[in-house]
């Protein structure tokens, strides 16, 4: 077991829309460590625009870009830390991944090579302290005169989402520390000095059910996306529940459109190719085996089990629907597990 000294915080992760400024306001008012914003053009609204309204809303909560780096330029991201950072002095954070939906949803299912994130991750550590950096066998360093964006150096830390042994090394080669996926936390993801998890969790109240409409509503998306990274990542399909059907529905789809079809709504609600297949019976059976699901005090323990094995930050994806509730639900969960934690300040 990993002891940092002090409580685990509670942060949320959240796509991109027009009401995320106002529910990382709220996350903010029920006392959530950090707000993360995903990054998919395709699919979510702009990550750095939604960041920056909240930051205009906010003075405490940290505010987090889970960035894919090969769609942008090192400069670019640059740029954009710096100017959020001087709306958000303190507040704000990284997190680099190689990217693989995101991509996939643009027609292009290759992730960044782990070697070019690592490059990425160095160069933008550079420009952020107002160094030349090298990308590319190119020379910059950020030239933004006084007032157009935050003074240099900027300690801003940036995580690597390092998965598999490449994005693990590239992760304590170059990152201030890891984000992973909560069912992948093991002693050697510990071993870093800061480690995020990404989870996903729903409390039930007042005699609800797993069958009830709102838990349909708020988790369908979470068996369908095993149906898309079957196809994704050319998973064997048939053990899924109505698993055959739903390649047969794909298959009719022309090949070059088939990454749209896949990612239409995709972490959000059911698409033309889930709907009639993904059902509130097969919510139902399968989500407490894919997320921290019972009573408030059933979701307080699941986030006890990591506080216990010494994560730093849990990161709870949190859908638009019914946000309000799963926000409220998740910080009186989490009233007893977590605490007051210092954000997370560039350690390299």
């Amino acid at each position: 077991m990993r002891d940092s000294g002090q409580p685990m915080a509670l942060s949320i992760a959240l796509a991109p829309s027009d009401q995320t400024p106002d529910l990382i306001a709220l996350a903010e008012e029920l006392g959530i460590h950090r707000a993360w914003v995903y990054d998919s053009p395709a699919i979510f609204a702009d990550i750095w625009m939604t960041l920056g309204l909240a930051a205009a809303r906010t003075s405490r909560i940290g505010l987090g870009s889970l960035i894919i780096a090969s769609l942008r330029h090192p400069m670019v991201t640059a740029a954009a830390v710096a100017q959020l950072e001087s709306l958000a002095p303190g507040r704000v954070a990284l997190a680099a991944g190689a990217g693989f939906s995101a991509r996939f949803a643009l027609g292009d299912p290759k992730p960044m090579k782990w070697a070019d994130v690592e490059e990425y991750v160095v160069a933008l550590r550079h420009l952020l302290r107002g160094e030349q950096a090298t990308w590319q066998g190119r020379v910059l360093r950020m030239l933004h005169d006084e007032g157009y964006v935050a003074a240099r150096p900027l300690e801003v830390p940036i995580l690597v989402a390092g998965k598999g042994p490449k994005g693990m090394a590239v992760a304590a080669a170059a990152g201030d520390g890891i984000c992973r996926d909560a069912d992948s936390l093991d002693d050697e993801t510990l071993t870093h000095p800061w480690v995020t998890l990404h989870g996903y969790a729903l409390a039930l109240r007042d005699g609800e059910s797993l069958l009830d409409p709102r838990v349909f509503e708020t988790m369908a998306w979470l068996p369908a996306l095993y149906h898309h990274a079957s196809y994704e990542r050319d998973l064997p399909y048939e053990g899924l529940p109505n698993g055959v059907e739903w390649r047969r529905r794909l298959e009719a789809v022309p090949e070059h459109l088939r990454h749209l079809a896949v990612h239409d709504r995709h972490m959000q609600s059911l698409n033309a190719l889930d709907e009639g297949l993904v059902t509130p019976e097969i919510v139902a059976e399968k989500i407490p085996h894919l997320a921290i699901v019972g009573t408030v005090d059933e979701v307080a323990q699941g986030l006890q089990h990591f506080a216990d094995r010494g994560a730093d930050e849990m990161m709870m994806y949190v859908p638009l629907a019914h946000a309000e509730r799963t926000l409220r639900d998740l910080a009186e969960a989490a009233a007893g597990v977590t605490g007051p934690r210092a954000l997370h300040r560039a350690r390299r």
